[in-house]
This record gives structure tokens, C-alpha cells and sequence, in this order.
């Protein structure tokens, strides 16, 4: 499953972690519908945090033919992005379950794109005309 947007014609905010999110709380839902022995059509929809990170990386990625993009491997272009941690508020479980339901762009520090800082400290770098 890849997750896309497409800007604010569908989409008020185009924040694809954000939709990313939605999908793997929907999940989540689905389970807890079908754990108490309710009716849920989405029973089968299985989405953990880990799908959720590659329905925004290197799924779409595979899906559009672009192989070396999605994955931080050697010889793959480089399109990162750093997050402000809070650590005062981290869930000790699983730091990836942290950075997908309570970081949003507020947390985006540094922004990285085919091994170039676009947006550094917060501030951008470059403009492409």
C-alpha cells in the first residue's frame, strides 16, 4: 500500500505522514472492532507502524519504478528527513510509534533532498526556480 497526496485540492494540509497515520489508526480500529466480536469490513486490513513508514518511503518508490529512493542504502539518493525529538514525552515501547502518532512539521529540523540540505535549522537553503 502506498500513500500519496496530492496537495490541497483533496487534502487541506498535503502532510503525507499525517495520512500515513490516519491509515494505521484505522487499522488499529478495525482490530479493536473485530477483538470484542463486532462487524468491521476493515477485520482483515492489517497496517503496523513499520507498513505505515514504508507506505510513505520505499513503497511508492518501487510502485513509480524509482529503485533507488525509499531505503537509506548505499547508492540511493539521499530525500531525508530530520525530526526534533521530545524526549520528555517518548514513548519508551517503540520510538517509531512516537515519531508517527506525535510529531507533526513543528518537529521537522533539517530536510535533505538527493544528498542536498534543502531546509537547515528550520530554515531553507536553496530555492529551485
Amino acid at each position: 500500500l502506498s500513500v500519496a497526496t496530492d496537495g490541497a485540492g483533496s487534502c487541506d494540509h498535503a502532510d503525507i505522514k499525517h495520512e500515513a497515520r490516519l491509515l494505521y489508526l484505522l487499522s488499529r480500529n478495525s482490530k479493536s472492532i473485530a477483538n470484542k466480536g463486532g462487524q468491521s469490513q476493515l477485520s482483515s486490513f492489517d497496517f503496523d507502524i513499520k507498513s505505515a513508514f514504508s507506505s510513505i518511503t520505499s513503497t511508492p518508490a518501487s510502485a513509480m519504478g524509482l529503485h533507488n529512493l525509499g531505503q537509506i542504502k548505499e547508492n540511493y539518493l539521499a530525500d531525508m528527513v530530520f525530526w526534533r525529538c521530545e524526549f520528555s514525552h517518548l514513548p519508551i515501547v517503540d520510538p517509531q510509534v512516537h515519531l508517527m502518532m506525535s510529531m507533526g512539521p513543528e518537529n521537522v529540523e533539517h530536510v535533505m533532498v538527493n544528498g542536498r540540505f534543502i531546509a537547515l535549522n528550520r530554515k531553507h537553503t536553496a530555492v529551485d526556480l
